[in-house]
């Protein structure tokens, strides 16, 4: 949800089986125009846990995902 307004909340399809899971199509930080990727085999099976403290990637997308995690939080 962007700038915690609910008019841009996104609704994702939620599959109907144990886990709150979906197919990810690709995922944005910040400047959509320059940060944002997809996967280009497809749309991988994906668990959506927001309470967890762990964050699971495809290995491709892992460093770039990092990257602008560190960049958002600023630099120390």
């Amino acid at each position: 949800m962007k700038g915690g307004d609910l008019a841009n909340m996104v609704k994702l399809p939620i599959n109907k089986d144990f886990f709150w899971s979906t197919f990810l199509q690709g995922v944005g930080f910040g400047d959509m125009s320059k940060n944002a990727f997809t996967f280009k085999d497809g749309y991988p099976y994906t668990i959506t846990d927001t309470g967890s403290s762990h964050i699971f990637v495809p290995q491709e997308m892992y460093e770039a995902i990092i990257v602008k995690i560190i960049e958002a939080a600023g630099k120390p």
